[in-house]
């Protein structure tokens, strides 16, 4: 059904089966997931955001996607912010690549340049919680 949640766990499970029969390519099918659907997003039901910097819009946006944890970030320096998940029920590297490729995309969609989003630490591999570090160019007020 659309608009209805569905079980992380088969969700996860899906991912991890695309990761397996996917070729190989310069970045993972879940980080090209994510990407397409930020693009598809920013096309669509989301497409206001496409022109809108608000931070704190963007992570309701990632927030409503999951039912459990919550997104904080916590800006260092223009161009540059670190963006935390904590708490998530079940974490699961697969998601995180998701998180890693829609929020690379998405700002690539809102007109940033030079976009890099690392996913440093993830909770799946004992980290208490995951953390990306994003780093910008362009829209200096942002």
């Amino acid at each position: 059904m659309l608009a209805s949640w569905y079980p992380v766990e088969d969700y996860t499970a899906l991912l991890k089966v695309m990761t397996r029969v996917s070729p190989p390519g310069p970045i993972s099918a879940c980080e090209e997931i994510g990407r397409d659907a930020a693009r598809s997003h920013m096309s669509g039901t989301y497409s206001r955001l496409a022109k809108s910097a608000d931070r704190k819009a963007a992570v309701t946006l990632s927030s409503s996607m999951y039912d459990s944890g919550e997104m904080k970030v916590v800006e260092r320096e223009v161009g540059h912010a670190v963006w935390e998940f904590v708490g998530f029920a079940t974490p699961a590297r697969a998601i995180c690549e998701t998180f890693t490729g829609y929020q690379a995309e998405r700002r690539v969609l809102m007109g940033f340049e030079d976009v890099s989003v690392r996913h440093t630490r993830c909770r799946a591999t004992g980290a208490q919680s995951c953390f990306w570090d994003l780093t910008w160019k362009g829209r200096d007020a942002e």
